[in-house]
């Protein structure tokens, strides 16, 4: 027997337009905030490796003071050769007191050409007051700074650098 309504049977299969704007929507947010935060921990990692090519001439600059206790001149602390171009740097030099010259590229355009430099500091304990010394009055590596070369183009953002060289 038939009824005398027929039976309206709508069943919704699917999204609304509505419904997709809104993911959408959403997903555009977390890409706009995520995208920019992705974007600097790559160059930070990228720089990480630049500080990890430092580490043979910090090395044998530490080595030298150490066993030799002399300070060489600009480029003859040994280590200038050692330590060949990579993919993120160009080149690598000593410079007076240890300094070590590191000239970063393929990284981001924000520190292409950008120098880093890390530069050996002793601790001297006055009154009570620690402060950091050029290691050409002590000949001991208390701590290596990182500093900015100031004949670079532009300057290196402190933001890309490694939590060690942001203190």
């Amino acid at each position: 027997m038939q009824s005398k309504h027929p039976s309206i049977a709508c069943v919704s299969a699917g999204f609304t337009l509505l419904e997709i704007m809104v993911v959408i929507a959403i997903i555009s947010l977390l890409i706009a905030t995520a995208l920019p935060t992705y974007t600097e921990y790559t160059v930070r990692t990228k720089m990480s490796e630049v500080m990890l090519a430092s580490v043979p001439c910090k090395l044998r600059i530490n080595e030298i003071l150490q066993v030799e206790q002399i300070v060489p001149s600009a480029g003859n602390w040994g280590c200038e050769t050692s330590i060949s171009p990579s993919r993120y740097i160009s080149s690598v030099n000593t410079g007076e007191a240890g300094v070590v010259h590191i000239q970063i590229q393929n990284i981001a355009d924000a520190v292409n050409g950008t120098s880093l430099l890390l530069i050996p500091r002793d601790r001297q304990d006055t009154e009570g007051v620690s402060t950091l010394i050029p290691i050409a009055d002590s000949g001991r590596i208390y701590r290596w700074v990182c500093a900015q070369d100031a004949n670079s183009p532009s300057p290196l953002p402190m933001k890309y650098l490694p939590h060690s060289c942001r203190e």
